[in-house]
């Protein structure tokens, strides 16, 4: 999306009539790229894209379920019928003779039902930022969302962040080594010559078919950390809890064994393209070696072919 909704917030007829007719043209390209994106979103759903049957709207599908349920009731019917003329016993259905009121949904009796969430007034559980900043990086917008026109540095206003932990290789004259990084993102809003503000906001991928994880700057774990939570898990073969007690003991970082198999999970989303280059590269190689195994998933028997240089693995 070229257009966040901050921006669309401060569009009016006036201002964009104050245009020139070559920023009105940037600005139309704009709009009409975020209505055909919107468009797209608007037609998916659970069958069409990675979004959980959850996300359909309550109205998507009543006439295939109620179907369903018809059909059903009519296997029941027919069942007691046919269980009648062989002469079984149908049991009827149970009453309740006690004279006091029933347990059910409507019973005064019923326990009331329970909210989602804590409770009001209980103490919340957050991260507690204890490490030092390494350096602040600011993600400032460079040029106008409406205008074009190029943002002056000056006035960049703070308005959110976050903390994100990484790992970097330390060089110089010395020994090198791993150190950690704890950096502190900022981002914020530049108000332009032409009166509009603009803001910047983390990244975020836009939803694939065939994934169900999405690729946001919004994390905790910085790119680096991820590739060597990746190298544990995938290289050294090391479990989730084993991944833990080596962050905790060799680098002093916490984190939880479900944030390293979002990690794990969110990097093979972002290396997915990079199969068709390594299929480029080894077609340029002069040496290749190649193997397959029997490859088993969910009952089927598939093959697991594997194509290997000095450099690369496929």
């Amino acid at each position: 999306m070229y257009l966040s909704d901050f921006d669309l917030q401060q569009l009016d007829e006036a201002k964009v009539s104050r245009l020139a007719p070559s920023q009105k043209e940037v600005l139309l390209w704009k709009v009409l790229a975020d209505l055909k994106e919107a468009r797209e979103r608007l037609k998916a759903n659970s069958q069409t894209s990675s979004r959980p049957p959850s996300s359909d709207p309550p109205w998507w599908g009543t006439e295939v379920k109620a179907e369903a349920e018809s059909e059903e009731a009519v296997e029941v019917t027919e069942g007691k019928r046919a269980e009648g003329k062989r002469g079984a016993p149908v049991e009827a259905p149970e009453t309740d003779a006690s004279p006091g009121p029933r347990s059910g949904a409507g019973s005064a009796c019923a326990p009331p039902l329970k909210r989602a969430g804590r409770s009001k007034g209980a103490p919340g559980h957050s991260r507690v930022v204890t490490l030092a900043v390494s350096s602040p990086v600011i993600h400032r917008p460079e040029h106008c969302a409406l205008c074009g026109q190029a943002l002056a540095e000056q006035a960049f206003i703070a308005g959110g962040g976050l903390y994100v932990l990484d790992i970097e290789m330390e060089s110089g004259e010395g020994l090198g080594g791993l150190r950690l990084r704890h950096d502190k993102h900022l981002y914020g809003e530049v108000r332009c010559g032409c009166g509009h503000v603009n803001r910047s906001e983390p990244g975020r991928c836009a939803n694939e078919p065939g994934w169900a994880i999405a690729l946001s700057e919004w994390q905790l774990v910085g790119p680096m950390l991820a590739t060597l939570i990746v190298c544990l898990a995938l290289r050294l073969h090391l479990s989730r809890r084993r991944i833990q007690e080596f962050l905790r003991d060799w680098l002093g970082v916490e984190l939880s064994t479900s944030t390293s198999t979002h990690c794990i999970h969110e990097s093979g989303r972002a290396v997915e393209p990079i199969e068709e280059q390594l299929v480029e590269e080894l077609q340029q190689a002069c040496l290749a070696h190649a193997d397959e195994t029997p490859w088993k998933e969910w009952g089927q028997l598939l093959w697991l072919r594997v194509i290997s240089t000095p450099t690369l693995c496929l």
